[in-house]
């Protein structure tokens, strides 16, 4: 049983890595690339803000798409129109419309992949071993993309964008129709678990019976609902990190930054496993990571020296990086439904419709008074929204024990 459990986590870890780094390899250019084909700030916002709009409308379809046709199905797909998303902004020279049409492709192909290679690996996974936890698996996963795009972020923003600025953005389809070939090859077509449950309970998934598997799970509901606050501070400072920086000195490579917050982010989803596991109350630690989140930001933003505001700033990556990572395996775990993608997807759903106002919100305070103010009341905003919910959530029979599973450490 580990053998094949292994082979289910390499195979997802080869797939998740090749389909990152098709991203990766132009994120650190891709305002730069923008700007070079004769758009303007409107225009790039414009962009950003159409791929948000259809990733929060095409979310919860691409769900139950996953759920009814299978796994692999939606990930080809995924991979498909991204990649035509892709080859579309190559010849979008001052053409809006192919510009905005190349940013809801992208926003497609990223809806259908969302929690859609997750569910197929915990689906096989549990169907060997029910009592798998999922805190290991997204933990190294997030490690293994981090270190990864690091260099291949580097790679395509320090070497082929100084050759040619489009060479990375010619190759990222590239990249994705080669992940195509991986997921052909590695993923099976429907998984025994997905196939098992659903015969049980004699249906198919539809818009319709994912939402009200939503319903029927309340827990699983109302911890959706507590993870959203964090959206005040990644529609923030998480955002906004180059300009805050860039009023403290006139002299700041990014660059360098940006490693840092790289090696932070690995830091946070190496320690997830090893300080989650210790709290006999599963939500306890996003009382730690929420404060600890919290306290950083004002700290960095209210700190006169450059240097202690990075030093705070990087104990808020470490913090938030291990929130993303413990969220999502918890979210995981809650799920017993077999409308797993369906269930995932209406989370995100919701955290792209609130990202969206938080985008607004962030930017109307970040205009009318100063990026400090606008940061300091995301902080506060996460500490009075999202505190609460877990200290009632920790009332509930579901998260006051530890599971064994929880203390495993799967190979």
């Amino acid at each position: 049983m580990e053998t094949s459990i292994k082979k289910i986590k390499h195979a997802y870890f080869m797939i998740n890595i090749s389909y990152t780094s098709s991203l990766a390899i132009f994120g650190a250019i891709f305002y730069l690339y923008l700007q070079q084909l004769g758009f303007s700030f409107l225009h790039i916002n414009l962009f950003g803000g159409t791929f948000w709009l259809v990733n929060f409308l095409t979310e919860l379809p691409a769900g139950v798409f996953s759920d009814r046709y299978g796994r692999k199905a939606s990930m080809i797909l995924s991979g498909l129109i991204r990649a035509l998303g892709l080859f579309l902004l190559l010849v979008s020279h001052h053409h809006i419309g192919r510009l905005l049409t190349a940013a809801a492709l992208t926003a497609i192909g990223e809806s259908l992949k969302s929690g859609t290679l997750e569910s197929w690996a915990l689906d096989r996974i549990h169907a060997l071993d029910p009592t798998f936890d999922s805190t290991q698996l997204f933990s190294k996963d997030k490690f293994y993309l981090s270190a990864a795009n690091l260099i291949v972020t580097f790679l395509g923003a320090q070497l082929l964008a100084k050759i040619n600025l489009q060479l990375p953005f010619i190759l990222a389809p590239l990249l994705l129709l080669l992940n195509v070939l991986v997921v052909m090859c590695k993923m099976d077509a429907k998984t025994p678990y997905q196939t098992q449950r659903q015969a049980e309970e004699g249906e198919r998934p539809t818009l319709l019976s994912g939402i009200q598997a939503f319903k029927a799970n309340p827990s699983f509901f109302h911890l959706a609902l507590s993870l959203l606050p964090l959206q005040f501070i990644l529609s923030g400072p998480a955002s906004q990190w180059q300009l805050f920086f860039s009023q403290k000195s006139e002299t700041l490579i990014t660059g360098y930054i940006s490693i840092l917050i790289t090696l932070c982010t690995m830091l946070g989803h190496y320690l997830t496993p090893k300080i989650a596991s210790r709290f006999e109350n599963k939500l306890s630690f996003f009382l730690l990571t929420t404060s600890l989140n919290a306290g950083a930001i004002l700290l960095t933003a209210w700190s006169r020296s450059f240097t202690l505001a990075l030093i705070f700033f990087a104990i808020h990556i470490v913090a938030m990086a291990s929130e993303q990572v413990y969220r999502y395996s918890l979210l995981n775990n809650e799920i017993t439904s077999s409308h797993r993608a369906t269930l995932l997807s209406t989370f995100n759903t919701l955290e792209s419709g609130f990202t969206v106002l938080c985008f607004l919100f962030v930017g109307w305070l970040s205009d009318h008074f100063s990026l400090s103010t606008a940061w300091s009341v995301c902080a506060i905003l996460l500490l009075l929204s999202a505190l609460p919910q877990f200290l009632h959530l920790m009332k509930q029979e579901t998260f006051q024990t530890r599971d064994d599973s929880t203390t495993k450490n799967p190979a």
